[in-house]
């Protein structure tokens, strides 16, 4: 069992997983407001300047994604199978 140590309280990562979980949320509801809004600006907008700006904001927005997307991995991965060897562990101690 390597790599858990005796000052791991499983509540609190349990309230870390939730909170990855919302924040993932969170960057995926910017970036869904983003692309809508960059749809939206290219309407009125459609130059060579425009074209420029959205080669500049298209990594940034996709840098969102991807944060967004790894954290929910994290949370919903390796992190909930912590959780859950943490719990068997606790409940295999006491039983």
């Amino acid at each position: 069992m390597s790599g858990f140590t005796a000052d791991v309280d499983v509540n609190e990562l349990i309230v870390l997983q939730s909170e990855l979980l919302k924040l993932s949320g969170n960057l995926k509801e910017i970036y869904i407001f983003l692309n809508s809004d960059l749809r939206k600006l290219s309407y009125g907008w459609q130059d060579r300047k425009f074209m420029e700006f959205e080669e500049k904001f298209e990594p940034v927005k996709e840098e969102i994604r991807k944060i967004s997307e790894s954290y929910e991995i994290w949370a919903k991965g390796a992190l909930k199978r912590t959780i859950d060897k943490l719990i068997e562990v606790d409940d295999t101690s006491m039983g």
